[in-house]
């Protein structure tokens, strides 16, 4: 069975909230770093899952910090062959 997550863009803009967002979102540890390296560790290592991202109808290239999760996010779905990344717009 694939879990599904869903993010939303506009609580991937400030880093801080964004890595309390995604650690608690994403179930990852305790000892989760905070950081976009850490993020990509934690994301390569996932079971099955679908994680749908809902950005806004601008570009999330646009975006921030979000823009940098979505990378990561995207980077993490090539090198673990369990996860899924669907961006949608609203």
């Amino acid at each position: 069975m694939v879990k599904e997550i869903r993010l939303e863009e506009s609580r991937l803009q400030d880093k801080k909230e964004a890595h309390e967002y995604l650690k608690e979102e994403l179930c990852f540890p305790d000892h989760y770093g905070r950081n976009l390296d850490a993020l990509y560790d934690c994301l390569t290592e996932l079971k099955p899952c679908r994680i749908t991202v809902a950005v806004s109808k601008e570009p999330i290239e646009s975006s921030g910090y979000a823009e940098k999760i979505l990378r990561v996010l995207k980077e993490a779905a090539k090198d673990n062959s369990n996860l899924e990344l669907v961006i949608e717009k609203k």
